[in-house]
C-alpha cells in the first residue's frame, strides 16, 4: 500500500465554495465506492479554505480513490491550471514489536 499524502493548492481565481463542494461531491462517490463505514473509518484529509489548501491521506484505498475523484472533478471543473498537486511520500515510522530500533 502506498505510504503517499497529496497536498492539493488553488490558485486566487478559484471559488473555495465551489471546491468544497466538489470535495462533499467525491466523498459522496467514495462511500458509495467503499460503504459509509469503511469512509469514515478510512478516509483521511484536511480543509483549509484560509489558505486555499487541502490535504488528502492517500495511505488506504479509499483515500487513493478519493484523491482520484476529487483531481478529476477539479479538472473538468476549475481546469488543469487551476490548482497544483504535491506528492508527500511518508514513510512508517512504526516497527514491528520486539525489533530493536
Amino acid at each position: 500500500m502506498e505510504n503517499t499524502v497529496y497536498k492539493l493548492s488553488f490558485g486566487p481565481a478559484v471559488s473555495m465554495p465551489d471546491v468544497e463542494t466538489l470535495f462533499a461531491l467525491s466523498v459522496l462517490v467514495i462511500e458509495d465506492l467503499h460503504g459509509e463505514t469503511a469512509a469514515r473509518l478510512d478516509l483521511g484529509y484536511s480543509m483549509d479554505m484560509n489558505n486555499r489548501k487541502c490535504v488528502i491521506d492517500a495511505r488506504t484505498p479509499a483515500g487513493q480513490n478519493l484523491s482520484r475523484v476529487f483531481v478529476g472533478m477539479l479538472k473538468r471543473d476549475q481546469g488543469t491550471d487551476a490548482f497544483r498537486v504535491e506528492r508527500i511520500d511518508h514513510q512508517s515510522q512504526r516497527q514491528p514489536a520486539g525489533m530493536a530500533a
